[in-house]
């Protein structure tokens, strides 16, 4: 497994910088803060070339805390009754409850896609869209 390494130094003046003459904030340089911020990505996995779309989703589920686990197993759940609501409204034809579902589906599928951005390295977050294109109609697997 590879791990990328992201970090960020962000180097802020304290209040001083209000001040109005130059001289004194740079007078004031000594009193720097550092806020350094990393964030550990999960990269891509070693998984056997017949794994399936859903096989392959749970392999890098099972990486990540009990927390953002939870909150993906909820937004899928809501996904997955949504999806079979979707079904049901195409073929009754119902172009009102059509349009509400796909808003719905739209927002769950965003809030999964936040999740990978914020927890798997980029090569990963293609390779989950493209499972999840594999299962939902609705995903456009990406380029």
């Amino acid at each position: 497994m590879r791990w990328k390494h992201t970090v960020v130094i962000f180097s802020c003046l304290s209040f001083g910088l209000l001040s109005t003459s130059e001289a004194e904030a740079q007078d004031q340089t000594e009193d720097d803060t550092t806020l350094l911020i990393m964030s550990s990505l999960i990269g891509e996995i070693d998984l056997p070339a017949d794994t399936t779309a859903r096989e392959t989703i749970n392999a890098y589920y099972e990486l990540l805390s009990a927390t953002t686990d939870s909150e993906l197993s909820t937004t899928l759940t809501n996904l997955n009754r949504r999806t079979e609501d979707y079904q049901v409204a195409f073929r009754s034809g119902d172009t009102a409850e059509l349009n509400e579902i796909v808003d719905e589906l739209v927002l769950y599928w965003a809030a999964i896609r936040s999740v990978h951005i914020r927890e798997f390295a980029p090569e990963v977050v293609a390779l989950l869209e493209s499972a999840y294109a594999e299962i939902y109609p609705f995903i456009q697997a990406p380029d």
